[in-house]
């Protein structure tokens, strides 16, 4: 992923470098599990099975569909471990996916960082999830984007 990017800035796809790596680098490992009731498809690179299996506090990863300003994805990823609301997906890793609303909309602030937040729980909200979750290590670094 690039770190600098903007709203305006081409795909990481477009990037040469990126490309090649991610040729070089695919997506081998996948499992199925279910989360809220859905199925998710989970993709793991050979180096983030690898980085999996020498963790000792197991990873968990939060997919968040973030409504503010504008509706963005965002995934969190820890080492801890709490892991009661997360599920199990692969060894070393749990997930969730939550809906959040910001406190405010402020264009200054979501920019500098992303303001409070609380959780959405209305039906309709339920009914959002996510259906596969990419995952990769690389330079000591955990990389993670999901699909709706």
């Amino acid at each position: 992923m690039m770190k600098n990017h903007s709203y305006f800035s081409l795909p990481e796809y477009f990037h040469l470098s990126m490309w090649l790596d991610r040729k070089l680098h695919p997506f081998l490992h996948v499992t199925n599990t279910e989360l809220s009731g859905y199925p998710i498809d989970v993709h793991l690179t050979q180096r983030a099975t690898q980085g999996l299996s020498q963790l000792s506090i197991p990873l968990t990863v939060e997919m968040q569909l973030y409504f503010s300003c504008v509706v963005k994805k965002r995934v969190l990823i820890h080492s801890s471990d709490t892991q009661q609301t997360y599920q199990p997906a692969y060894e070393n890793l749990y997930i969730k996916f939550t809906c959040v609303q910001a406190d405010s909309c402020s264009p200054e602030e979501f920019a500098s960082h992303y303001p409070g937040k609380k959780q959405l729980t209305a039906p309709a909200n339920m009914k959002m999830h996510a259906r596969a979750l990419y995952i990769d290590y690389k330079d000591n670094e955990w990389l993670a984007h999901y699909d709706i």
